[in-house]
Parts: structure tokens; C-alpha cells; sequence
């Protein structure tokens, strides 16, 4: 890392957004270099709010390295049947 900078007690800080910035550089030019396209597919079964939220960001991050984008809502509820 350069450029990196401590606080008094020595603690390093960080660029988070930098960070993110650059890793998201480099896992788009790994997904170019691949001869398949990867695919992020997604389930969302209910309405919480927070997981809506959840998948929401990892899509929008998918689309941010040129990943295939398969997404499902599904009804509120599912029941599983025991056999």
C-alpha cells in the first residue's frame, strides 16, 4: 500500500473508497481475461427490506465488472413439504 498513513497511536488508515475502486480494477480486468462470462444469480424470497437492499448492492456491483445478472423475486412466503 502507499501512501499509507497512521494515526498517532499508529493504527493505519485506511481509503475505503480507494480500496473498493481498485479491487473492483482488478477483478474486471480478471473477468475480461476470462474465456467465459461469470454469472452472479440471485434469489430473493420475501419483501425484507434488508435483503432486498443486500442483493440490490451485489448486482450493482456485478454490473460494475461486466458479470451476467440472473435475479428472482419469489412470493412473499414458501412453505417446504416434509416428505
Amino acid at each position: 500500500m502507499t501512501n499509507a498513513k497512521r494515526t498517532p497511536s499508529g493504527a493505519l488508515v485506511l481509503d475505503g473508497n480507494a480500496l473498493r475502486d481498485r479491487m473492483i480494477a482488478d477483478v474486471a480486468r480478471e473477468v475480461a481475461d476470462l474465456s467465459s462470462v461469470p454469472c452472479l444469480a440471485t434469489v430473493l424470497i420475501g419483501d425484507d427490506g434488508p435483503s432486498q437492499v443486500y442483493v440490490r448492492n451485489k448486482h450493482r456491483q456485478a454490473q460494475l465488472v461486466a458479470t451476467v445478472l440472473i435475479g428472482d423475486d419469489g412470493p412473499s412466503q414458501v412453505y417446504v413439504r416434509n416428505k
